[in-house]
């Protein structure tokens, strides 16, 4: 729940058009991967702090910049700065911060200004939360999704009925969310049941053995096809 960041669009006069935070509350692989699950969190010191590292470098256009909470002074400090689109853009859209289609009104010479951010909203990018709660490394278990937000995710509920946004699910084309869902459940189901894979050098030895048995078989039935054709066959004594 340390790692914060400020999204944005800023037009080319510096003007920021839209700006949204929010707050990664797991990520995989768990301590270093990217954010499986994210929330809407406004803080506005947050917001601050990233409008004015964008203003001192002169940056215009969409941008993620990334703070974590020093437990020292429970100050937020500057990790990093992502000028372009990133994995979870569709909670600040779902939240009403579109910032694409802030950037595309803007290239059209009719700029829009976003509403403050929606709050109580989540994004989750269920293959890998699934994969994380399974290993039982959740990092934020009080944050988990409810079993009312599983159910709502599961009927294909909108971003505004559920309070949930996943990452691929798009109410106007479910398939690919479906594919995505059946896929993570059959894999976290059945995983225990696979025998485990061999290395490259044990499927190596094991294709070698399997070539050299072929081998022989097929030797063993020439020499005994040879031994049938070539048998003297008996003759009457008339």
């Amino acid at each position: 729940e340390d790692f914060i960041s400020c999204c944005s669009y800023v037009d080319a006069r510096g003007e920021p058009r839209g700006v949204f935070v929010g707050r990664k509350l797991e990520q995989f692989p768990a301590g270093f991967g990217t954010g499986c699950l994210v929330d809407s969190h406004p803080l506005p010191e947050v917001a601050r702090s990233g409008l004015a590292v964008l203003a001192a470098f002169g940056y215009h256009g969409i941008s993620e910049i990334e703070f974590i909470r020093d437990p020292r002074d429970g100050v937020y400090k500057l990790i990093d700065v992502n000028t372009r689109v990133w994995k979870w853009i569709g909670l600040p859209i779902a939240a009403g911060v579109d910032l694409p289609w802030l950037a595309y009104t803007d290239a059209l010479g009719r700029p829009e200004t976003a509403p403050p951010q929606r709050q109580a909203l989540k994004w989750v990018y269920t293959k890998d939360y699934l994969k994380l709660a399974q290993s039982g490394q959740l990092a934020s278990p009080e944050a988990a999704l409810t079993d009312a937000e599983w159910l709502a995710l599961l009927r294909g509920a909108t971003h505004g009925e559920s309070g949930v946004v996943e990452a691929v699910h798009w109410p106007d084309d479910p398939e690919p969310a479906l594919r995505s869902r059946v896929h993570a459940v059959f894999r976290a189901h059945w995983r225990r049941r696979e025998p485990p894979r061999l290395s490259r050098r044990a499927r190596a030895r094991r294709r070698c053995r399997e070539e050299v048995a072929c081998g022989s078989a097929g030797a063993g039935g020439m020499r005994r096809s040879w031994q049938l054709t070539t048998r003297p066959s008996s003759s009457r004594s008339s």
